[in-house]
């Protein structure tokens, strides 16, 4: 769930960067879509206590990495 909720807040940030900036807000958008395709591609993830946190890890470290890479954009974006 949280993987969805996190895709979903990437997603519209995305959204309200494209209406103004066409590349970082593609860009922001693929970091929601890679959020969310994560746990589909690893579905046996987080079944024993070793594996749910290595998966708590993984979002904590896909999170921040989106984060930082929107921020980048953000920051580098001409007005």
């Amino acid at each position: 769930m949280a993987w969805t909720r996190t895709a979903i807040s990437f997603a519209a940030a995305g959204a309200v960067i494209l209406k103004s900036h066409l590349v970082p807000g593609l860009i922001v958008l693929g970091l929601g879509l890679i959020t969310w395709m994560l746990p589909r591609l690893f579905p046996g993830l987080g079944t024993q206590n070793a594996s749910r946190q290595r998966r708590l890890l993984l979002v904590t470290i896909t999170v921040t990495a989106a984060a930082v890479v929107a921020l980048g954009v953000a920051l580098t974006a001409k007005s």
